[in-house]
């Protein structure tokens, strides 16, 4: 979903058929995260920071994933069964809700496919989006619905760098190769 982003994915094959897909941070983006300077490592908390206060909690931020809702869903991509489990940040009443700090320039825009993608199998119905300034205010939030967010990164990506349709069929040839 972004090509800066180094990830790896490990397939454990569970009970003959099934598969365990674990995703850890890749060796260029650890690499990275040691040079980090003064100033990144305090962007870096401006998420956390901005969790707690969305949430009512004290301290500035939470370490690991204490008090996030961990939610296990069943799907269907083309002939696979999937069963995803996935981290959420809180909830609103009934319904799951991810929380997002983003810069409140229009670069914020080019991060949606990856907010769709982590949210839509889950069923998360919708970010709550704050927007920061460069010194790290918040400046406003949006509450912004999961199944507009490709339609509002239009115009902000080239047509050949996410389409939903493309990356679920590049996830389904991923998935039935890994399984074989």
């Amino acid at each position: 979903l972004e090509r800066q982003q180094d990830l790896c994915v490990a397939a454990i094959r569970v009970h003959g058929d099934g598969l365990l897909l674990c995703q850890f941070t890749g060796a260029e983006a650890q690499r990275l995260e040691a040079q980090r300077n003064r100033r990144d490592r305090l962007m870096a908390a401006w998420g956390p920071a901005f969790e707690a206060l969305a949430t009512g909690e004290s301290g500035g931020g939470r370490d690991g994933d204490g008090g996030r809702y961990c939610e296990i869903v069943e799907a269907r991509l083309g002939n696979l069964r999937l069963m995803c489990l996935g981290e959420v940040d809180c909830c609103d009443g009934d319904e799951l809700l991810e929380l997002k700090l983003t810069s409140q320039h229009g670069a914020w825009r080019r991060r949606l496919p990856r907010w769709w993608a982590q949210s839509f199998l889950l069923g998360v119905p919708s970010i709550f989006a704050g927007f920061r300034d460069a010194a790290g205010r918040l400046r406003d939030v949006a509450r912004l619905p999961v199944d507009r967010l490709l339609a509002m990164s239009r115009g902000h990506l080239r047509p050949d760098e996410w389409s939903a349709g493309a990356g679920l069929d590049w996830a389904h040839r991923f998935l039935s190769h890994a399984v074989r």
